[in-house]
């Protein structure tokens, strides 16, 4: 059965992503790097699994241009997945309703990624790396 492999990363929507980066680097030391495309302040975690210990992992941290709205909803937790496609349609097949899979930029090259809520409307993306190979 395909599944989530870890959080990959953590997306915090703000009405200023500039200040709210400052606030970050401030009061918690975090050096975020600026992409300027999508106007996005970001820093990147990295790990290694305890079972792969040869395999450098990380978990992006980021603060994207957005209405975070009501406390509590200007998130998204990103989860990387390794089959995203047969998550979603299993998703799918259980009446869960999700964004169609994209193509697009990640920290590493290119990812596919797909949105959805659960059941408290808490907010997910599923991503999965596409390999170069």
């Amino acid at each position: 059965m395909p599944k989530a492999l870890m959080i990959g990363g953590v997306f915090l929507l703000a009405r200023d992503p500039h200040s709210l980066a400052e606030w970050y680097q401030r009061h918690l030391g975090w050096q975020l790097r600026y992409l300027a495309d999508e106007r996005t302040y970001y820093i990147e975690l990295y790990y290694q699994p305890t079972d792969h210990p040869e395999q450098r992992q990380h978990l992006v941290y980021a603060i994207m241009p957005g209405d975070p709205g009501e406390p509590g909803r200007g998130h998204i937790v990103n989860y990387r997945v390794d089959d995203i496609d047969a998550i979603v349609a299993s998703l799918e097949e259980s009446g869960v309703e999700t964004s169609p899979v994209t193509v697009g930029p990640d920290a590493d090259g290119q990812g596919k990624f797909a949105r959805l809520q659960d059941p408290e409307g808490h907010r997910i993306e599923l991503w999965q790396h596409l390999d170069d190979s």
